[in-house]
């Protein structure tokens, strides 16, 4: 597979060499790839930095493209240039400011010939720090790709006209994403094919021209893609920008808080009316697209974008739980996510609350993975299938998965490595509750209507006490809590993972890990989502007297006495 490698450079040649270096030790083909650097009239030594590298390195690649430009035109309109210099089918578009792996080539070109055809944008995985945007583990497909590390088909980018030449930096690859899929196309991103990007460095450096030119660009496409009343938003959020330099962080100097007011007040009469104008152009155009608007975000944020962890693929088995009922269409994404794991010693433990209704498809379609599957034969309740599955379960740690729930990939590897290095007893990380509406239960469809991050907070007796903030897939515990202090409470059939979560966190605090590593459904429809709360609130009183009793120290699973 040919790919043109399109990277701009500007007044950033320290890191030239090593960039090349990677792709020189890409365990790939180099006849099949073509580097095309795109210089934006660089002040330093980026113009000799890469005719050195490409005297060093030219002949081992099927072609090495130095072009050096007259002025700064931007990274948008330099990938452009970069892009009409090619000829090959697909466009690796790359920051200077990363080294590839050996794999990661051979990696992208595997998962390019796997994906579905409507796919036409792949995002790499960043190291160390992996963004933490929301993105479908079903699928994979995200809303928008990282320009940073995108490959996109040639033919896609030519016809949706390449990046706006309008957003001189930032935001131009938010730009392109939704273009693409404003055109028809989906987004893919890879979280199995790494690439080192030393984009902080150290790690959470505030950057003024990012925070700038964020704010800025997301007023443009806002204009550009949304309502007028997102147009006012956008106007409304940046005034505030050069009236007092609102937003900044706390530990911004003073000299860079009064350059940035000083450079907002100069960007923004002009803005204004260009952005205006912009929203006339665009308004009513965009059919059945309708991006959304998180503030000066584009999708939901995941926590702990700075945390990173050493690497957990191996230790003590971990059990993952899954209480399912006649639901083997939605079972199959919760299974097949346990099987994308980077941590090896996992098994699944599956209870049929009812008939082996499951049965069969998991034989056929997970024989790979280590599962034990067990029907109760009748409905018994939630409660009976959970305890069922603790008993069953032989791992050291045991975590819960609803049947229609996801892990990301790295979920296992992240709690399990945490719990060992700290001999924690329970752990639990963020998770994206996504509301959706259920479209087909056979085949299993859905639609995701709201994406929001979720269980960010610190563990505190009171916090666990008031509400159930721990979605049941976040935690993971030693097995020895469910045999002290047993499992769920059988005479309820809701808010049971509060009430095992109270009476485990009351003997064992918790502890969190800054890290999104999961996914879970509610109910978009309100009538379903108000039904349900109404459900739980009616166990509430039950639980909240049961606390008083964990409190007084009588950890009972079940407690008669708090019933009134």
């Amino acid at each position: 597979m040919k790919f043109d490698l399109l990277f701009v450079t500007y007044n950033n040649s320290k890191w030239i060499t090593q960039c090349v270096e990677s792709i020189a030790d890409a365990d790939y083909d180099l006849k099949e790839l073509t580097l095309i650097f795109h210089d934006n009239a660089s002040t330093d030594d980026c113009a000799s930095e890469l005719q050195k590298a490409k005297e060093k390195y030219g002949d081992r690649f099927g072609g090495f493209i130095v072009d050096i430009g007259k002025k700064n035109e931007g990274f948008g309109a330099g990938n452009n240039r970069a892009a009409s210099l090619g000829r090959s089918d697909y466009l690796f578009i790359c920051n200077v400011d990363t080294k590839m792996h050996t794999d990661t080539l051979r990696g992208l070109e595997r998962e390019i010939l796997a994906s579905d055809a409507s796919v036409a944008m792949w995002e790499l995985c960043q190291k160390p720090y992996e963004h933490p945007k929301y993105w479908d583990p079903a699928t994979g497909y995200t809303s928008w790709s990282s320009g940073a590390c995108m490959i996109v088909k040639r033919k896609a980018f030519s016809e949706t006209g390449g990046f706006d030449k309008n957003i001189f930096m930032y935001a131009e690859d938010v730009d392109l994403s939704w273009n693409f899929r404003k055109h028809g196309w989906n987004l893919k991103y890879l979280w199995n094919v790494e690439i080192d990007h030393y984009s902080y460095d150290p790690e959470h450096l505030f950057k003024y021209t990012q925070f700038l030119y964020s704010y800025l660009n997301n007023w443009y496409l806002r204009a550009k893609y949304g309502s007028f009343r997102n147009f006012l938003g956008g106007f409304m959020t940046f005034q505030r920008i050069p009236r007092y330099g609102a937003y900044l962080p706390e530990d911004v100097d003073e000299e860079t808080r009064q350059k940035v007011i000083r450079e907002a007040r100069k960007l923004f009469i002009p803005s204004c009316f260009k952005f205006f104008f912009t929203w006339l152009k665009y308004a009513g155009r965009h059919g059945d697209f309708h991006p959304v608007f998180r503030w000066i975000d584009y999708e939901a944020q995941g926590t702990g974008p700075f945390t990173a962890f050493p690497p957990y693929e191996n230790g003590p088995l971990v059990s993952v739980l899954i209480r399912t009922m006649n639901r083997p269409e939605a079972l199959r994404e919760a299974l097949h996510s346990i099987r994308l794991q980077t941590y090896r010693n996992v098994e699944a433990v599956v209870v049929e609350d009812g008939p082996a209704d499951s049965e069969k498809m998991i034989r056929e379609e997970f024989p790979d993975l280590r599962v034990t599957y067990y029907a109760l034969g009748e409905n018994k309740g939630r409660c009976v299938a959970g305890n069922t599955a603790l008993s069953l379960a032989k791992g050291k740690y045991l975590n819960f998965l609803d049947d229609d729930d996801m892990l990301y990939p790295r979920h296992v590897e992240t709690l399990a490595g945490f719990m060992e290095r700290e001999n924690a007893y329970a752990a639990y990380a963020g998770a994206f509750e996504t509301r959706v509406d259920v479209t087909s239960k056979r085949p299993y469809s859905y639609v995701v209507r709201e994406v929001q991050s979720v269980c960010t907070q610190d563990y505190t007796k009171e916090e666990m006490l008031d509400t159930n903030f721990i979605p049941i897939q976040c935690l993971m515990f030693r097995r020895e809590l469910f045999e002290e202090l047993g499992g769920f409470d059988t005479t309820v059939e809701t808010f049971e993972d509060w009430d095992l979560w109270a009476r485990y966190s009351l003997k064992y605090p918790f502890l969190r890990v800054d890290k999104t590593t999961s996914v879970f459904r509610t109910p978009y429809d309100t009538k379903v989502f108000e039904a349900r709360k109404a459900a739980i609130e009616r166990t509430r009183p039950y639980l909240e007297e049961k606390f008083r009793f964990y409190q007084a120290g009588d950890f009972r699973s079940e407690i008669p006495e708090a019933r009134k």
